[in-house]
């Protein structure tokens, strides 16, 4: 049974994997390591930025901000 911490936020390994698997579909499309580690870091840069604009921190979109200057 799930408690709700494991529901609302993934713990470490769950990431590692989620991570590693998405490496494994870059890399089987013919992307190299060194793009996909670009990719990967730029998606886990915008999933933090989301983060912070949810519960507890509530902050304004950092990506939204850069846009409009």
């Amino acid at each position: 049974m799930l408690n709700e911490s494991s529901t609302t936020m993934p713990d470490g390994r769950q990431v590692i994997q989620r991570l590693w698997n998405y490496c494994n579909v870059l890399r089987d499309d013919g992307v190299s390591y060194g793009d996909y580690v670009e990719q990967l870091t730029y998606l886990l840069f915008l999933k933090m930025a989301d983060e912070q604009t949810k519960p507890p921190f509530n902050r304004p979109s950092i990506i939204y901000l850069k846009v409009l200057a």
